[in-house]
């Protein structure tokens, strides 16, 4: 393994090339602290990418060895000898096989297509005819160095869009979900998400040198898995290992190279011979269901069949609990690496780097990244705080949906004598994910994060030392009706001018309904000792009389 990563160090004002066993070099003065790559929507799949790396080569047998290993990592040196024993596995060009591609007669024959429409996201010719190249542009790229290349060949295998028929999805479908624990430095983020071999879903063994095609599959003969349809056969555990999850080769890609030695578009480096061409065929490999990847999280039906959770709804807050502390209600469980630092003692606050594309078909329509936090809870109270969290972001999602109802109500409803009624059966409710309604959702849950997280920490800290929480929880049912208001207040001065009458009442309605005289708030939000939310009030106007 090459140098090729451009990385930061502590101390050093330039970034410099490391190569993948350089992660762990001058950590006491001088750590590597982020890795960068020139398409930024790549960078967290580099980390990725190195986490299988590590996750392959220094598997850990249990917690005590993963610690060891934590606080005193191998060398340099030590590195690049475990990794030397599969180094033709990572080999992206050149004779024989090559670093997630299919090197079979078959593909050799299929027609060259220009490189441009080779990453992940990039526009076809309809795509571009019709100006929706939004994020990877039409000839972009032209020419790629190996290393460019390979990288972005993992990026489109890891995450497997649905490219048409007979274009396999990634292990972990389209649009999933990724969550990485962030560390000190880098040595440490990777770490971090690094399983020892006794919290593997699978029973999982360091793999033998004799035999890598069992986790790099390129390294064998793939003949009766490749190109058959969907009825064909599947590729299972039993023909690979479970550590082939961070190597899955569900599309069928043979890249063309070059003598001349071009100035690579991404990086913008000469890195020997160039690839400015690629082949493709329908159907690689078949993914049976039970292959689970531990970084992403996932839901598992009473089958053992495991989906993993879309981006599709937004990295909002909403979203946090489920994502790193599971949700029973939807069987939904947090990526592994997660679930394996919950079941240790957390001895502080640890940030979650969560991101994802939103793919269709290959056209990425947006990237999304947030850092959520991981808290430190004492078993002693986390079922309670996790509850009243719970009930913190129903009661938020509520007052965002009255909101909605307030505009919708403001736009195209007229009150009478039989409550409000509507024009036709298309506006009888609100398209709740288009036009003014999606932008109301979308900046109550960004106005109101801030103060969510603010109030979430201190409800844990009053958990801790067994102080009353209702004033935590009044003061987000006072935040999340103002935020309603004013954002009903500020679209509705946009959209409604002309329906004062309407907008007046609508507004009159929305107070009543995001306040604690509000039967459904008093139903979803309860104080600590689980009476409804607006004894806290009862009680108050009791103690001034």
């Amino acid at each position: 393994m090459d140098r090729w990563i451009l990385a930061e160090r502590k101390n050093d004002d330039e970034l410099v090339e490391i190569a993948p066993w350089e992660v762990s070099s001058q950590l006491e003065n001088n750590p590597v602290v982020s890795l960068h790559f020139p398409m930024s929507d790549m960078e967290p799949i580099l980390y990725e990418f190195l986490i299988g790396v590590f996750q392959t080569f220094l598997l850990p047998e249990d917690h005590r060895e993963w610690s060891k290993i934590r606080e005193d990592p191998p060398t340099p040196t030590e590195l690049r000898n475990r990794f030397s024993s599969s180094a033709k596995a990572f080999q992206v060009l050149g004779d024989g096989d090559r670093f997630m591609q299919d090197f079979s007669e078959k593909i050799k024959k299929a027609d060259s297509r220009p490189i441009s429409r080779f990453p992940l996201g990039a526009p076809g010719k309809k795509t571009a005819k019709d100006n929706r190249d939004w994020i990877v542009k039409e000839d972009f790229i032209k020419n790629l160095c190996p290393y460019c290349a390979g990288f972005l060949l993992y990026g489109l295998q890891s995450r497997g869009p649905a490219g048409g028929r007979g274009y396999r999805t990634s292990v972990r479908g389209t649009s999933f979900i990724t969550t990485l624990i962030q560390g000190e430095n880098v040595w440490d983020t990777i770490w971090q998400n690094i399983l020892p071999a006794s919290q593997f879903p699978l029973d999982v063994t360091v793999p033998s040198s004799s035999s890598p095609e069992r986790v790099f599959p390129w390294m064998g003969d793939l003949s009766s898995y490749l190109g058959n349809d969907n009825s064909g056969t599947q590729y299972t555990l039993e023909d690979g290992h479970p550590l082939g999850v961070y190597w899955a080769m569900p599309w069928r890609v043979l890249l063309d190279d070059t003598d001349s030695s071009m100035r690579c578009d991404v990086c913008e480096r000469k890195k020997g011979v160039s690839v400015n061409a690629f082949r493709k065929r329908w159907y690689g490999l078949n993914y049976a269901e039970a292959w689970h990847h531990p970084l992403s999280p996932y839901i598992k039906d009473e089958k053992g069949a495991i989906r993993y959770k879309s981006v599709h709804s937004g990295l909002m807050y909403r979203n946090w609990k489920g994502l790193l502390y599971g949700d029973p209600e939807d069987n939904l469980r947090p990526a592994l690496p997660i679930a394996y630092k919950l079941k240790r003692e957390l001895v502080s606050d640890v940030p979650v780097w969560t991101y994802g594309h939103r793919l269709k078909r290959n056209r990425i329509k947006d990237w999304q990244e947030t850092l959520f936090p991981l808290l430190e809870l004492d078993e002693g109270y986390k079922e309670t705080f996790l509850y009243h969290v719970k009930q913190m972001i129903d009661l938020a999602d509520y007052a965002r949906q009255q909101g909605i109802w307030a505009l919708h109500r403001s736009l195209y409803g007229i009150y009478g004598e039989k409550g409000w009624q509507f024009p036709d059966k298309e506006h009888r409710t609100p398209a709740w994910n288009k036009g003014i309604y999606k932008r109301f959702s979308n900046e109550f849950w960004r106005d109101t994060e801030e103060v969510f997280f603010t109030q979430v920490k201190s409800l844990r800290d009053r958990l801790a030392v067994k102080e009353s929480i209702n004033n935590t929880k009044k003061e987000w049912l006072l935040k999340a009706q103002e935020t309603t208001l004013q954002l009903y207040k500020h679209l509705s001065s946009q959209e409604c001018e002309r329906f004062s009458r309407p907008r007046m009442i609508a507004h009159r309605f929305l107070s009543y309904q995001t306040s604690h005289r509000a039967d459904r708030v008093d139903n979803i939000y309860k104080t600590e000792d689980g009476e409804p939310i607006s004894k806290l009030w009862e009680n108050a106007e009791e103690a001034k009389n």
